[in-house]
């Protein structure tokens, strides 16, 4: 059985990226502690 897909608002998007941009954190650890696969928030 497939997981269930979760919508994210533009806020949570721009949250996201925000951390990626302004620490040190790379795309994958920002979105394992985000719970969102990595391959999205890259996207």
């Amino acid at each position: 059985m497939l997981g269930v897909r979760r919508k994210f608002d533009a806020a949570f998007g721009e949250g996201a990226v925000r951390i990626v941009r302004e620490t040190d954190k790379s795309v994958a650890v920002v979105a394992r502690d985000l719970g969102v696969v990595a391959q999205t928030l890259g996207n």
